[in-house]
């Protein structure tokens, strides 16, 4: 059994069939599903994007506008769906329509009033924008996933403060009167952790299970199953990404970043591409600027 700081007696076994049933945790929006699907096809292309997008006005206006922003940079505008998919290609333009409704999913005025929203998405944004630098810079060559992972790798504690205030009001009060990150405060208020909460999020939107790995173990990547080479972007991603001062709430670790022994584990599945961690966190600094301005795009 578990006390909160409220002196609320909680038993982190009901707690966790309660998530697993509760009706009022988000769906995933049709479309995105669709366009997962669809990403995930190796025989789609521009036209059957286009399709799917054809009925949605509203998302398409909202693509149009980032594909128009300071963060590509065009030479010329943009001025249709079609031309969006040439210009930036079938998976940038699929990752600008997953960002927009994964943010529609969890609409700010749903958040408890102690959780910083827009502090909360540019940390998941620019932990993506990361974990693209990384597999650009290494030469992994699938890791669209990885990307909607880092994206979401957070949720928890978006369901936490939007379903669960009290619960999420005590823990964010233990953590700072005893100086813990959120994860140890989640463990003693709630008995489980944001990565779980997560990971229960993923399973309800039947989303792939890379996605689920690098959602469920995004704090330790040492205790998964599969994925190693995704779930390892997704962990390194978030480090570098605090490390440059993007976090949602201060987080221990005994190991400096350079040292993280989990860069060693990484570099079993790309033996061909050596690095230095050193300079892939120097070069994240890059990441860690486009994803302050996609944020910005994204949540006008």
């Amino acid at each position: 059994m578990i006390v909160g700081n409220g002196g609320t007696v909680r038993d982190p076994f009901s707690m966790d069939a309660l998530l697993e049933n509760l009706q009022s945790l988000p769906t995933l929006p049709e479309v995105a599903m669709k366009v997962l699907q669809k990403t995930s096809d190796p025989d789609a292309g521009i036209k059957d994007l286009e399709e799917l997008m054809s009925n949605d006005p509203s998302l398409t206006a909202k693509v149009l506008r980032v594909a128009n922003s300071s963060y590509y940079g065009l030479s010329r505008q943009v001025s249709t769906l079609k031309m969006a998919l040439v210009v930036l290609g079938l998976e940038e333009t699929a990752r600008i329509i997953r960002a927009i409704t994964f943010l529609n999913a969890f609409p700010s005025i749903r958040v408890g009033g102690q959780f910083d929203y827009s502090s909360f998405w540019l940390h998941c944004i620019t932990v993506a924008e990361v974990v693209r630098g990384l597999a650009t810079r290494l030469k992994i060559r699938e890791y669209s996933e990885s990307l909607t992972g880092a994206l979401l790798h957070d949720m928890g504690h978006l369901v936490l403060a939007s379903f669960f205030e009290e619960d999420f009001v005590d823990m964010v009060t233990l953590a700072d009167e005893k100086q813990l990150s959120w994860l140890d405060a989640e463990q003693e208020v709630l008995g489980f952790d944001h990565p779980r909460i997560g990971a229960i999020l993923c399973k309800r939107w039947n989303l792939p299970e890379t996605i689920h790995h690098v959602v469920r173990y995004h704090h330790a990547p040492i205790e998964a199953e599969k994925h190693f080479p995704s779930v390892y972007l997704g962990y390194l991603a978030n480090r570098i990404t605090a490390h440059y001062g993007v976090y949602v709430a201060r987080e221990t670790n005994s190991t400096t970043l350079a040292a993280d022994p989990v860069w060693e584990g990484l570099s079993r599945y790309i033996p061909h591409t050596p690095f230095k961690p050193e300079d892939l966190i120097a070069a994240s600094k890059q990441e860690i600027e486009l994803g302050a301005e996609l944020h910005q795009q994204l949540l006008q």
